[in-house]
């Protein structure tokens, strides 16, 4: 999610994700599609490349040979070149209510996870629950982004719903932090799949001109967010628990899913017999599942995992680095990178397709996207624990400030657009984008914690210019790649960028989690001078810090030890 989308991961992601988008550092803007078969040219602004000037079909591509769609694609195509005006408000209103309702699930989730975690004592683990959930989107969303091409949208969302619930019903569930973190799995499974589903569907119905703002507008939910969730976790807090505040999306996301499946459903069957449906290419289940690159799948999940995830585990209370099983996994893990590599240039279906990446605009998209979303997860993995920790804010003014980022993202991306709309250049909004991105750091870095107002007002104006920042670069630049794309590639071209975001978060996340391991129970022991409350704090902080409120030495050092890890 870049952050705030897939900050649904985000989500956010982003995906945020939550999270967003190819950089080639040019804005395709197109007028929208005319009757005409015959292609129109159009400069590209913001590079003096040549390919800054190539000829555009209708669809956003580039021109080239005419085959049969994917069969997905064809009845994409069908349904959403026959819906009506008022049936595409329709649409949207349904795409509202059910990224309102993952979001704001999201957002929630995240605060409670951080006090699953803690109830478990094993507060600390939560940045590989979020190595686990980033690996598993880096594989799916290009994957199930293909999938959506062979059997559509409508069944893909189904399935969405079926992984969702059943993680969420698994975390409500469970009775040790490892249960806990299957059931984060399987609901990102859910979640990745429908963040993915979203951005097509949007693709799908708008034109390349008016792409930005049709995206910008399935993220502005956040704007919601803002006001309620704060009030909201504080409340399930003070009444029940986080096992009730996750566990009451197993029936809340059903029903927000249920108009778009109904819409989707409704139009596929009214242009079943329809061209283009009746010239998609026609395959079997063996055909299709050779266009998987399973093996390469396989190959990414066992590299990233091996590698990141004991780095997030191998610190702590009996730091592990010297034991066989932290070892060796690395060892295994940096083994089979070149065989990863090999394979992707030899195997006819890569999953990491290296003609595209030879193109020096995908590939630095992809690395802006890797380093951008890897800085905010710095800061970001265990945020709301400084905030309530080293600010002494309270549960809804933490979850409040922990949501700054992403809905000023929303609102900065959104006026953005319209200027980009306007004015059709890119480049120059992303590089005053990374200025304030440097900026918002050094205001972060310099205000550490502290119960005082300039240090609240200061972490709250450092995360203000993130979202500033973070509201430059990520909508425009997916809208970017998906016009210069050919419609029958567009799942598979923008899952691929989303996976990059999660491959900055699974990064982020193991970065923040091997210093918050090797650095903080050290260093609370050494402060405190008790081992016993020096893991006391390191397991489960919320419960320490009710013990020792403000002004005590003991909170001071909890304080002074845990604002360092988290701008260092």
């Amino acid at each position: 999610m870049c952050m705030w989308q897939n900050g649904f991961t985000t989500a956010t992601t982003a995906t945020i994700t939550p999270r967003m988008r190819d950089f080639c550092l040019v804005f395709l803007l197109e007028p929208k599609p005319s009757h005409s078969t015959a292609p129109h040219k159009m400069p590209l602004k913001g590079t003096g490349d040549d390919a800054d000037r190539r000829t555009m079909s209708d669809n956003g591509g580039s021109v080239g040979h005419e085959k049969a769609l994917p069969a997905g694609v064809a009845r994409a195509k069908a349904v959403f070149s026959s819906i009506t005006t008022g049936e595409r408000v329709l649409l949207f209103g349904a795409v509202f209510l059910i990224t309102f309702a993952y979001g704001l699930d999201s957002f929630i989730r995240g605060t409670f996870k951080s006090y699953a975690t803690a109830d478990y004592s094993t507060h600390s683990l939560l940045s590989t629950i979020g190595v686990f959930n980033a690996i598993v989107a880096v594989v799916l969303q290009p994957t199930l982004a293909k999938v959506s091409d062979i059997v559509g949208r409508m069944p893909l969302l189904v399935f969405s719903v079926v992984f969702y619930v059943l993680g969420t019903i698994i975390q409500a569930t469970s009775s040790s932090v490892e249960i806990f973190a299957l059931g984060a799995v399987l609901y990102q499974v859910g979640f990745s799949t429908v963040l993915i589903l979203i951005d097509v569907i949007v693709a799908d119905v708008s034109s390349s001109r008016t792409r930005v703002l049709f995206i910008t507008i399935s993220y502005l939910p956040l704007l919601i967010y803002a006001w309620i969730t704060g009030e909201i976790t504080e409340a399930i807090l003070a009444s029940w628990d986080w096992r009730w505040g996750i566990g009451v999306w197993a029936i809340i996301y059903p029903v927000a899913a249920t108009p778009l499946i109904a819409m989707l459903w409704f139009f596929g069957r009214r242009t079943r017999n329809l061209k283009p449906t009746q010239d998609a290419e026609r395959k079997n289940f063996a055909e299709h599942l050779k266009e998987f690159d399973i093996v390469g799948i396989i190959l990414l999940i066992a590299v990233m995992g091996l590698i990141l995830t004991p780095l997030t585990i191998a610190g702590g209370s009996t730091p592990a680095w010297q034991t066989p099983q932290i070892i060796t996994p690395i060892v295994i893990g940096i083994l089979l990178v070149p065989a990863l590599v090999l394979w992707e240039l030899r195997t006819k279906n890569p999953f990491l397709p290296f003609t595209l990446l030879k193109n020096r605009g995908i590939w630095s998209a992809l690395a802006i996207a890797v380093f951008l979303t890897c800085s905010w997860y710095l800061q970001g993995a265990f945020l709301y624990t400084v905030l309530v920790v080293a600010f002494d804010f309270s549960v809804a003014d933490a979850t409040r400030i922990s949501l700054i980022y992403h809905v000023t993202g929303a609102v900065t991306s959104f006026l953005l657009s319209y200027i980009i709309y306007r004015v059709r250049r890119i480049k120059i909004f992303v590089i005053i984008g990374s200025f304030i991105f440097v900026a918002a750091f050094g205001v972060l870095i310099y205000f550490r914690g502290g119960a005082d107002n300039p240090s609240r007002i200061g972490v709250i104006m450092g995360e203000v210019l993130l979202g500033i920042a973070g509201g430059f670069v990520p909508i425009p630049t997916q809208a970017a790649l998906q016009v210069a794309t050919r419609h029958e590639n567009m799942a598979v071209i923008t899952g691929l960028f989303l996976a990059s975001y999660q491959v900055g978060s699974a990064l982020g996340n193991t970065i923040s989690g091997a210093v918050w391991t090797q650095t903080l129970y050290s260093s609370l022991e050494s402060t405190l001078g008790n081992a016993t409350l020096a893991e006391s704090v390191y397991g489960d902080p919320f419960s320490a810090i009710d013990m020792y409120p403000f002004g005590t030495p003991e909170r001071t050092a909890i304080v002074e030890r845990t604002a360092t890890y988290n701008f260092c």
